[in-house]
């Protein structure tokens, strides 16, 4: 006998699903209307999905990207990102021209603004300390700029491959400079400042424009391979302290002409000068007897092969600053390593220096002067001092004499 119990739910479910078939095309109305209601609420709420134009980078950092310019307003740190993940804008980062970075904001983060390749401008607060690594990697044709003056650390690859980037100026409030940071950039000329004492290996690696390197006093080590590979860098210059030059750190620098070492220095490692086919002057701020204590390891033979000029000098003779004329053979030979003309002296005549056996170093005015041709007559291996420019400079190099630039 059937069960009326099953009968009637039997009959309540056929007309459920009757009602439903009836009204079926109401039922999917209303259903495409709440996917378009839900989305519309999900835009509203995160605005970061492809092709966005707006949305936040950090707890509390946004962002605006309208015209060309990418806005980033508010305060603390950016989030870091990935080469995988990238930024929220990396969908339209072909659309980036320049970047605003507003009061505030802490820190640039990892992978920030890379491969921004139509980047030409940024503009960064004076609150920024840190840029992460990659964070302008490949920005291709972005020029100089000013990081301010509170940015103690710049990431490795930081500003890697950035071809534009001619001039970079260091902000005294520097500290550390990472791994690979500049490898590849165009820089035409560093000055490191001496609050950096952390330089990450190969650094300023393939800086093919690269023409003159100064590193400051207090750096212990310079890295390896930091300038590997800068083929047209043709001046160095290594502050006072630094103890040791690394493994390959200026390898196939085969235009590099001049070396400026201190006194300080005990170890150079193995093929740190390796490939520097060009490397004719050393000037060393010690003594010949200091310069022999120096470890030097193999593959360096242009280094120990190019002329060694020794300045840590005892016997300076310092002419008078009323001094105007320095007449014939006024100084020949006399005993001085070193000998300092002062800016008053308007003329040189023959023979000044003549027969100055241990003369290393004549140091001479950067004003208009009249040089005779033979003022160091049976004078070998002296360099001239002079400012880079000058009448002195232009007697020296015509004369064949090696110069340092003061």
């Amino acid at each position: 006998m059937p069960n009326p119990e099953r009968l009637v739910n039997a009959e309540m479910k056929k007309q459920f699903f009757n009602t439903i078939f009836r009204n079926k095309g109401i039922m999917i109305f209303l259903l495409l209307i709440t996917l378009v209601l839900l989305s519309i609420a999900s835009l509203g709420e995160t605005s970061e999905g492809i092709g966005a134009t707006s949305g936040t980078c950090g707890i509390n950092l946004t962002w605006a990207l309208a015209n060309g310019t990418l806005t980033i307003s508010g305060t603390g740190s950016m989030r870091n990102y990935t080469s995988t993940s990238g930024a929220p804008w990396e969908s339209v980062k072909s659309n980036i021209t320049s970047i605003v970075i507003s009061n505030g904001a802490t820190s640039i983060g990892d992978y920030a603004f890379y491969s921004c390749t139509n980047l030409t401008g940024i503009t960064l607060p004076e609150t920024i300390t840190t840029i992460g690594a990659y964070a302008f990697g490949r920005c291709s044709k972005l020029p100089g700029f000013s990081l301010g003056n509170r940015v103690k650390s710049l990431g490795n690859y930081a500003l890697s491959e950035c071809s534009a980037l001619k001039s970079f100026s260091f902000p005294a409030s520097l500290t550390s400079i990472g791994d690979y940071c500049f490898y590849g950039a165009g820089l035409r000329n560093i000055s490191i400042p001496g609050t950096v004492t952390d330089i990450g290996q190969s650094a300023f690696v393939w800086c093919e424009s690269l023409v003159k390197a100064t590193f400051p006093d207090g750096l212990a080590s310079i890295p390896r391979f930091i300038m590997g590979e800068c083929y047209n860098l043709t001046e160095v210059i290594i502050g006072e302290g630094t103890e040791e030059i690394q493994r390959g750190a200026f390898e196939y620098c085969n235009n590099l002409t001049t070396v400026t070492i201190p006194a300080s220095l005990s170890s150079v490692a193995e093929s740190a000068f390796s490939g520097c086919s060009s490397l004719s002057d050393v000037l060393y701020a010690g003594s010949k007897e200091q310069a022999n204590q120096i470890s030097v390891g193999t593959n360096n033979t242009y280094f120990t092969g190019a002329i060694w000029h020794f300045y840590g000098v005892a016997n300076i003779l310092t002419l008078p600053s009323n001094l105007t004329k320095i007449e014939a053979e006024a100084f020949a030979n006399v005993s001085a390593q070193k000998i300092v003309v002062p800016s008053s002296v308007k003329e040189i005549e023959s023979k000044a220096f003549a027969n100055c056996e241990k003369l290393m170093f004549l140091e001479l005015p950067s004003g208009n002067i009249t040089i005779a041709d033979d003022i160091l007559a049976a004078c070998e291996n002296v360099t001239i001092i002079c400012v880079n420019g000058s009448q002195a400079q232009q007697w020296a190099i015509a004369h064949g004499f090696n110069t340092s630039t003061k």
